[in-house]
């Protein structure tokens, strides 16, 4: 599961899936992880060596995967989708005006 675009089919999929994830990256890495440990037949006590030996997708690639997924479907978008992007229109216009 180290491919992106593996990644992406994955996250995809549970975005698709959990409409709970779809609002909450630490879920949906965890999730994700946890998946990744049992594939590898290995225990969650095996979480911290495997993350730190760069064993397990990063956490940048799994939310960088959900942003891009909900940018372009809206399927997947979770209800704080619409304040964040609101949020950031309003901090770019603030930006733009210093």
């Amino acid at each position: 599961m180290t491919e992106i675009f593996t990644i992406v089919d994955k996250v995809e999929e549970y975005l698709s899936k959990y409409k709970s994830l779809r609002d909450d990256d630490n879920r949906l890495m965890s999730n994700i992880w946890a998946e990744q440990l049992r594939f590898k037949g290995k225990e969650i006590s095996d979480f911290l060596p495997m993350f730190a030996n760069k064993e397990l997708v990063s956490p940048e690639s799994i939310t960088r995967c959900r942003r891009k997924l909900q940018e372009n479907n809206p399927q997947y978008r979770g209800t704080k989708w619409v304040h964040r992007k609101a949020a950031a229109t309003v901090v770019r216009s603030k930006i733009h005006t210093l």
